[in-house]
């Protein structure tokens, strides 16, 4: 929640920056939703229109997104534009791309399938030239704030989140015997060598942008890395807010290949102008399509883990909703991919049974079960208390 007695300071802080960085005056600003976010937000009212403050208190990741928002405006990405920052105070302005984003857009009901469809065939298209274009010349060493690289320490981190964070409240009521060694293979499978270009992390409807001239903008990519394609594809389009199903799924991931491939092809005709391809040459559709659901696994292992620390640790309770949707993908990606389940047997059976579970179907069931489960007991008291 926002300390409304930090925002006369911030106000001030702001309007200084924006008067002799930009020449303007502030005339009105308010706070906006940060979701579960640590920084700070505000729309900026000036007398030419508006643009978006941000406070944030870790230094190093304020600078990667500074350092990947002027590479990517750079490349005429769809990133907002860095009007003025101030290093010291932890603030910055950039561009106001919108209110609406690629979730509350596509959860309109007067929105048709095609159109739900489009928008989202766009947004992949633009994921590519991140990608791949995004990729080249960046210096991860210098400029990643959390690992410059997904590597193994990624993936293993990644996965105890679902291992302390959700698969510590369902073995009160669930056996789960000998999952840890089916996520150890995961892992292994997922950190195989594989062309690595720029990686998104939080490549999510929420982080994208509807604007009122129809195309899309692109925000949060702070935590961007060297690492695999079938990340980000994997977080779009199994996000508990995404509003496609399989059938869709299926069309967005040919045109994303489709476009891949026009791009590597574009490059690769290019190359006698200088053009640094790196391993572009050694991407192909099929071994895209060899690991693509391994990642969509891991991404939605993640993704209950998260929602549960977000929950339980965070005092973000709203983020229990999600967990329903999140077992309902993991269900559905191994009946639909028999070799997923050949592969994990132990995850597939727990999916399948989890999906079908009241007490886990249900925000209100799930956190009486929180309340019993003995590590969560008194953090969770606590924080429904402050939420109140």
């Amino acid at each position: 929640m926002f300390d409304s007695l930090s925002f006369p300071r911030f106000k001030e802080q702001f309007k200084v920056l924006l008067g002799e960085s930009c020449s303007l005056n502030l005339k009105r600003m308010d706070v906006l939703p940060g979701d579960a976010s640590r920084r700070k937000y505000f729309r900026i009212h000036h007398d030419g229109g508006t643009l978006i403050g941000v406070y944030g208190d870790d230094y190093r990741e304020n600078h990667s997104f500074i350092y990947f928002c002027k590479r990517f405006n750079s490349l005429g990405l769809p990133v907002p534009k860095l009007y003025a920052n101030s290093v010291n105070q932890g603030i910055y302005i950039v561009e106001d791309l919108g209110n609406e984003t690629l979730a509350e857009k596509t959860s309109d009901p007067s929105m048709s399938r095609e159109e739900i469809v489009g928008l989202y065939i766009q947004s992949v298209k633009d994921l590519v030239d991140f990608q791949i274009l995004g990729h080249m010349g960046l210096d991860y060493v210098n400029n990643c704030h959390q690992n410059p690289v997904f590597d193994r320490k990624n993936v293993e981190e990644d996965l105890q989140y679902f291992i302390k964070h959700f698969l510590v409240v369902v073995r009160n009521c669930s056996t789960t015997f000998g999952i840890e060694d089916e996520l150890s293979k995961l892992t292994e499978i997922l950190v195989e060598p594989q062309p690595m270009f720029f990686l998104y992390r939080d490549f999510q409807c929420r982080n994208i942008v509807a604007r009122p001239d129809g195309g899309l903008g692109y925000v949060d990519f702070q935590a961007g890395r060297l690492g695999p394609l079938q990340y980000d594809v994997a977080t779009l389009l199994y996000s508990s807010k995404a509003t496609v199903v399989d059938k869709e799924r299926e069309i967005i991931v040919k045109e994303y290949l489709n476009q891949l491939e026009w791009v590597i092809d574009s490059l690769n005709d290019a190359q006698g102008m200088g053009v640094c391809l790196g391993t572009t040459r050694s991407i192909n559709r099929d071994d895209f399509l060899s690991s693509y659901y391994f990642f969509v696994v891991f991404r939605v292992l993640r993704a209950l883990g998260m929602y549960m620390f977000l929950a339980v640790q965070e005092g973000h309770w709203r983020f229990l909703d999600a967990v329903p949707l999140a077992l309902k993908n993991l269900a559905d990606v191994f009946s639909k991919h028999r070799f997923l389940g050949e592969t994990f047997p132990r995850i597939q059976e727990i999916a399948k049974r989890f999906s079908a579970e009241e007490v886990l179907l249900s925000p209100s069931r799930l956190m009486g079960l929180i309340d019993h489960t003995e590590e969560f007991k008194d953090s969770s008291t606590t924080l429904k208390t402050e939420c109140v």
